[in-house]
C-alpha cells in the first residue's frame, strides 16, 4: 500500500544510525549472546528472489502540559497480537495495531490543520531488505544514562541502566504462510557503552572479531505480527509508564513541551528482478546489492 499523503518516513537520524550508531546497557546485558547467534528465520533459495521495500511514516506531536495526544487507536486492529502479549507491551509503554488504506486516510484527516503535528518521510529511495534481514531504525534521543524498567508477564518489575545509550527498533520481514501475507518481527534494542571486540560471522564457516559497541536486546518485547496485503503496522506509546522502553523510544520531554512519536510501517514484497538496476538490498548475498545499508548484521 501507499501511505497516502503521509507517504513514508525515514528520519535523517535513522540514515545516520545506519552508517554509525551510538549505544547502551548494563552488566547483565553484556552476558547476552551476539545477535548473529540468535535464531533467525531461514531464507530458502525459492524465497531469496523476493525482497521487501519498507515504507515508513513518522508522526510527531508537540504537546503542552495537560494536553492529551491524538487517539487514533480506535481505528486500528490490535488483535494480531495475543491478549497476553498486548498486556506485556502496554505495561512497558508500547502499543501495536494494524490498519488498512481507509484507516490510514482517516488518520491523515485527523492531522489536517493541526499546527503541533509534523510528519516525516524518507527523502531518498525506499529502504530495501532481503527476507529475514533485520533493518534497524533509530528511535528516541541519545541518552548519557538510560535507567529502565521491564514489566514481565507476571507483572514483576526488573530494571537496569544503560550508559551512553541509543535506542533502535529492528524490523524483520518474511513472506507469510498465507498467500499475500507478510510476517513482521519487531525487536527493541540499544547500543551502549564503549566499543569492544565482538564476534561476527566471516563467510559461511568462519568467525572474526570486530570493534563495536555492545548491544542490549529487549527480548521480552519482541513481537511478531502478520499483515495482509495492503495493510500497515502502527507502533506507538502508552503514556504514563515511567522509565519504560516505550517511553524511551517514543517520548521526548523538552519543557514546557512533550513530543510523542508514532511509527507507521507498510512493507511491500517485491520481486528482485522488478527493482531498478543498482538498487541497494540490505542482506542480499548475491545480485550486486549493498549488504550493509540499514542492516543490523
Amino acid at each position: 500500500m501507499r501511505l497516502g499523503t503521509l507517504h513514508i518516513f525515514f528520519l535523517a537520524a535513522a540514515w545516520a544510525a545506519v552508517s554509525g550508531a551510538a549505544g547502551c546497557d548494563s552488566a547483565e546485558s553484556k552476558a547476552r549472546p551476539s545477535p548473529w547467534i540468535e535464531p533467525r528465520p531461514a531464507i530458502s533459495p525459492a524465497m531469496s528472489s523476493d525482497v521487501f521495500q519498507l515504507e515508513f511514516c513518522l508522526i510527531t506531536e508537540r504537546l503542552g502540559l495537560g494536553e492529551a495526544p491524538l487517539d487514533f487507536w480506535g481505528l486500528l486492529d490490535e488483535s494480531p497480537v495475543s491478549a497476553e502479549h498486548r498486556q506485556v507491551l502496554r505495561a512497558n509503554g508500547l502499543r501495536l495495531g494494524t490498519c488498512g488504506e481507509l484507516a490510514v486516510r482517516r488518520i491523515e484527516a485527523m492531522l489536517v490543520g493541526r499546527t503541533n503535528v509534523s510528519v516525516e518521510r524518507p527523502s531518498g529511495p525506499l529502504p530495501t531488505v532481503a527476507q529475514g534481514t533485520p533493518f534497524m531504525l533509530a528511535c528516541g534521543p541519545a541518552l548519557a544514562d538510560m535507567p529502565y524498567l521491564i514489566a514481565g508477564r507476571d507483572g514483576a518489575l526488573t530494571g537496569g541502566e544503560l550508559a551512553t545509550a541509543s535506542l533502535f527498533l529492528n524490523f524483520q520481514c518474511l513472506a507469510g504462510e498465507r498467500p499475500g501475507s507478510i510476517d513482521v518481527q519487531i525487536t527493541p534494542w540499544a547500543y551502549y557503552g564503549a566499543k569492544e571486540l565482538q564476534p561476527r560471522p566471516m563467510g559461511a564457516m568462519n568467525v572474526g572479531l570486530v570493534s563495536e559497541r555492545p548491544k542490549h536486546y529487549f527480548d521480552e518485547l519482541r513481537t511478531r505480527v502478520r499483515l495482509m496485503e495492503g495493510q500497515a503496522l502502527v507502533i506507538g506509546l502508552v503514556a504514563g509508564r515511567n522509565l519504560s522502553v516505550g517511553e524511551h523510544l517514543f517520548l521526548k520531554t523538552a519543557e514546557p513541551y512533550r513530543y510523542v512519536k508514532t511509527i507507521l510501517l507498510a512493507p511491500r514484497l517485491v520481486a528482485i528482478q522488478d527493482l531498478p538496476p543498482g538498487t541497494p538490498v540490505a542482506g542480499q548475498v548475491s545480485g550486486g546489492g549493498n549488504p550493509s545499508a540499514g542492516a543490523d548484521q
